[in-house]
């Protein structure tokens, strides 16, 4: 009941009960023929291309900029007659096979509703979407920035992602799994950053923030307003009582080490936010370590 509550409360003129595959770019699907045209008229697109191979289920944003707005975002006519904005910009739903999400340069979502939607309807098919390519992607949404309600894993390797949802970062419908492989990335949402998943599991990854308080006590782990617990076993990155954090920062182990000293501006970025390692904002740079935010959505740990 809860997967099918979750599904019809993002789908888009989806049949009840209807299982076929449909694999979306903003409303239009995906196919052989229209793969390399996905915005011929670059009404989303900006910059960069985005492409889809039907033969390999491989969709390649090299140096993409996607922007969706409130005016520019598509609609779909409900069966009540309703007009709403398409949820996803990328929508997977009922995936027969695995799909792969190739990321090639610098890339970019911005959107009024979702980045990624992916879903399964009850007895569908389990697949896995796999999110890799060396490249980066930073997302920045109105509703969640990766909504993963299907069956199968979402696998994230070898890639930068920073991904901000107004309600939730990257989030899962309690069947799906999700694996951080030798990625580096940072998430947030204010009901959670990463949540929701079946199970998480991270490899050659480190948590950075939030880490825990050595000064916990037993109380602190029963509490689910406790700001002193981390735990990756309930699905994501929560305390110890499953709350989720709302600001969670990954790096890959081999860089984790690597803390700098003073938030330098690079390419004319500036700073918009700083955390402690709880994820609580603050004023400005504290003693110890800090997570700071810049204007083109990198994070770095700054010790001070």
């Amino acid at each position: 009941m809860v997967l099918l509550t979750a599904v019809l409360g993002v789908s888009n003129s989806f049949a009840d009960n209807d299982l076929d595959e449909q694999l979306d770019f903003l409303g239009q699907k995906m196919t052989k023929e229209n793969g390399n045209k996905l915005d011929p008229e670059r009404k989303w697109v900006k910059s960069g291309t985005v492409k889809f191979d039907a033969d390999t289920r491989t969709i390649t944003l090299e140096n993409a900029e996607i922007v969706v707005t409130k005016e520019n975002c598509p609609q779909y006519k409900s069966e009540s007659g309703g007009w709403y904005p398409i949820i996803g910009t990328f929508r997977f739903y009922c995936p027969t096979a695995d799909i792969t999400v190739k990321l090639i340069g610098k890339n970019s979502i911005t959107t009024t509703q979702t980045g990624f939607v992916m879903l399964t309807f009850l007895e569908g098919a389990s697949a896995n979407i796999d999110i890799t390519g060396g490249g980066s992607l930073t997302i920045n949404a109105g509703l969640n920035g990766i909504d993963a309600r299907h069956t199968g894993t979402l696998n994230i390797k070898d890639v930068d992602m920073n991904i901000k949802g107004a309600s939730r970062g990257i989030s899962g419908g309690y069947t799906s799994r999700l694996i951080v492989d030798n990625s580096n990335v940072t998430s947030e949402g204010k009901y959670g950053a990463i949540c929701g998943f079946k199970k998480f599991s991270m490899k050659g990854v480190k948590c950075v923030s939030p880490v825990p308080d050595p000064s916990a006590t037993p109380e602190d782990k029963e509490d689910p307003q406790s700001t002193k617990t981390v735990s990756f076993e309930k699905g994501g990155v929560t305390n110890a009582a499953g709350t989720p954090w709302g600001l969670v920062v990954l790096q890959r182990e081999t860089e984790a080490a690597g803390i700098a000293t003073q938030p330098a501006v690079k390419n004319n970025a500036t700073v918009v936010a700083v955390y402690d390692v709880s994820g609580r904002l603050l004023n400005d740079l504290q003693k110890g370590i800090n997570i700071v935010r810049y204007s083109d959505g990198s994070v770095k740990k700054i010790v001070k």
